[in-house]
């Protein structure tokens, strides 16, 4: 038996595209020897726990070592928070002696770390043929990967899940410095930091995160917002408390996602003991009087309400046989619940604040609660602290509708995050009570509702996101790209020329931009890659073709390029194109001005594509 089963020989990043991949790719070079037949299997069983389910496909539609390696990669990228769009290809035929992956990799040094490690533990396995698990020593070593993989991932759950939303959409997206994401091109590209966009009000950030400041102005509008006040010792927070009248909220001022919130605080112990908490957090705290009602999140868009859920907090319900302690761990059996970087809500946990609900309700976790009863485990519904979202858009009443509208509208926040404290979501705030508890300006979407990511960038991004781009293939030194961009400038587009590879993403970034045009050799290209996963025109230098297999650059680009606009009036170049495009795409002219005049029409028919796309 071969002590390595499986040798990475090489690993070749391109952040490029090939095979019609949207995603940029890792090329794998490995070899196989003496494969044992059963080590596909130990491989996905071994490491099954660790990766999302979603990501793991059955060993009955993995057939063979290697695209259980792909899967495998994909999944451990995934496991760290890296977002895997699409599945490997392979790009060597069968029987080779060097097998080629393409793996789709949103980090190069991740994928190549995660392909490294699994490469060492199948040689691991291969030595110990009982094994179908991992070894401590094993599991440690995956555990220091996966926190490796963590720090090359985009920071957030928003971050991800947009990546995701804009791959379905076919809308490209790359990250700039600052953990800052661009989606689309040019004139049509938006920004985006988690939920903040290029576009979100800096004072309306600033007023969000001082909830004394955002609170005082809302007041002043005349929207329903408890009364606060700033508590610096817990002797103060006491005597705040009793001014307002019992129950109260503890909150730190300047943090999001209800650290360290604590409400319904019925007496000076209690508060005391928040704001011991609190104040470990942030050093500016504030006590506010308790809105009695149930937590809503209601998320605005540009001015309108997208979406709301009832915010449930962390606790579990009894059925009147199951002591608290099973409701629990029954709870945590939710496959939403985890604290993997793919779940989508947190695990119920048992901290201060817990045992001291369950010593005011006069329970331990050994009791039985009653049939129905809901045992409350944290006094904020924050779904970080374990509480449960409820969808509940089609149930707001139009008036809490419009509050959140003008609470979000008056911060100047482009999306926001509003909570929203009343009794029925369904009745209005006006007949029941109720009021606003605070305003995010940066707010976690909607885990558990990921459509929202989708709708979201539909609304910020003008028509498909995408502005025309040329790809033109000319030897060093040809004005060819020069003259198009002139043409297409003439013509109304605002064409920017990248005169090389180097130059790309300076045009992609320039919100000036309205077409691009990109010059390039094809020796690049089948070195590195495509430098866009599409592209609506391929113009073509006869002489651009490689003297020795010339399909090859041809077979590269069909899959990237909508159009092929080439000069040539030789027959044997026309068959070769046409191997490749089809007669609808494929334009052969005789002279410059016949091809300038051919790809700025082209041109011209994508702006308007992308146009009125959504």
């Amino acid at each position: 038996m071969s002590p390595r089963p499986i040798a990475l020989r090489r690993v070749r990043p391109l952040q490029a595209h090939v095979l019609g991949l949207r995603q940029p790719v890792v090329l794998a070079y490995l070899a196989l020897d003496a494969v044992p037949d059963d080590l596909p299997a130990r491989l996905h069983t071994a490491l099954a726990p660790y990766v999302p389910a979603t990501h793991l496909p059955a060993l009955e539609v993995l057939q063979g070592v290697l695209p259980v390696l792909a899967a495998l990669v994909a999944g451990l990228q995934e496991a760290g928070g890296l977002p895997v769009l699409e599945s490997a290809r392979r790009l060597s035929p069968d029987g080779a002696a060097e097998h080629v992956l393409a793996l789709p990799a949103l980090s190069p040094q991740a994928a190549t770390a995660a392909l490294q490690w699994l490469v060492s533990l199948a040689s691991a396995l291969a030595q110990t043929p009982a094994q179908t698990g991992l070894l401590p020593a094993q599991e440690a070593s995956l555990q220091a990967l996966l926190r490796q993989l963590s720090k090359l991932a985009p920071a957030g759950q928003n971050n991800r899940h947009f990546i995701r939303a804009a791959h379905r959409m076919g809308l490209p997206c790359r990250e700039l410095p600052g953990g800052v994401w661009l989606y689309g091109w040019g004139r049509r590209a938006r920004l985006l930091r988690s939920s903040i966009t290029g576009t979100t009000s800096a004072i309306g950030v600033g007023w969000a995160k001082d909830k004394l400041a955002s609170s005082a102005l809302l007041r002043l509008a005349g929207l329903p917002v408890p009364e606060q006040h700033l508590a610096r010792t817990a002797e103060e927070a006491v005597a705040i408390a009793k001014r307002l009248g019992f129950p109260v909220v503890v909150k730190p001022a300047e943090l999001d996602q209800g650290l360290g919130v604590e409400a319904g605080l019925q007496n000076p112990h209690d508060v005391q003991r928040a704001y011991a908490r609190a104040a470990s957090l942030s050093p500016k705290t504030l006590i506010e009087k308790h809105i009695t009602g149930k937590d809503y999140r209601l998320l605005v868009l540009q001015g309108q309400l997208v979406w709301a859920n009832e915010r449930v907090p962390a606790g579990v319900t009894g059925d009147g046989a199951s002591s608290l302690a099973h409701l629990i761990a029954q709870a945590n059996q939710d496959p939403r619940r985890g604290t993997h970087s793919w779940s989508q809500m947190s695990p119920i946990t048992l901290n201060d604040e817990a045992h001291e609900l369950l010593a005011a309700a006069g329970l331990s976790l050994d009791g039985v609660p009653a049939q129905g009863t809901f045992v409350r485990l944290r006094r904020a519904a924050n779904v970080s602290s374990g509480g449960t979202p409820v969808a509940c858009f089609g149930r707001v009443h139009p008036d809490n509708a419009r509050l959140a509208e003008q609470a979000a509208q008056l911060l100047r926040l482009d999306i926001a995050g509003v909570d929203l404290l009343v009794p029925d979501i369904a009745v209005s705030w006006r007949v029941s009570g109720g009021g606003i508890c605070e305003v995010n300006a940066q707010p976690q979407l909607s885990l558990t509702s990921p459509h929202i990511y989708g709708q979201v960038l539909r609304r910020l991004m003008p028509g498909d996101g995408r502005v025309p781009a040329c790809l033109v293939l000319a030897p060093a030194g040809s004005r060819l790209a020069q003259g198009l961009s002139q043409r297409l400038r003439q013509q109304g587009l605002a064409a920017q020329q990248a005169r090389d590879l180097a130059a790309l993403p300076a045009c992609l970034m320039d919100p000036a931009c309205g077409a691009l045009v990109l010059q390039a050799e094809a020796g690049q290209l089948l070195q590195g890659g495509v430098p866009l996963d599409r592209f609506d025109v391929l113009v073509l230098d006869e002489a651009a073709l490689p003297a020795e297999r010339p399909g090859d650059v041809l077979s590269l680009l069909k899959a990237h390029v909508s159009a092929l606009v080439m000069r040539s009036d030789k027959p044997e170049v026309s068959a070769l194109c046409g191997r490749y495009f089809d007669n609808k795409s494929l334009h052969l002219v005789t002279n410059e001005e016949s091809l300038l005049a051919i790809v700025a029409e082209l041109m011209r028919s994508s702006e308007q594509a992308h146009a009125a796309a959504r």
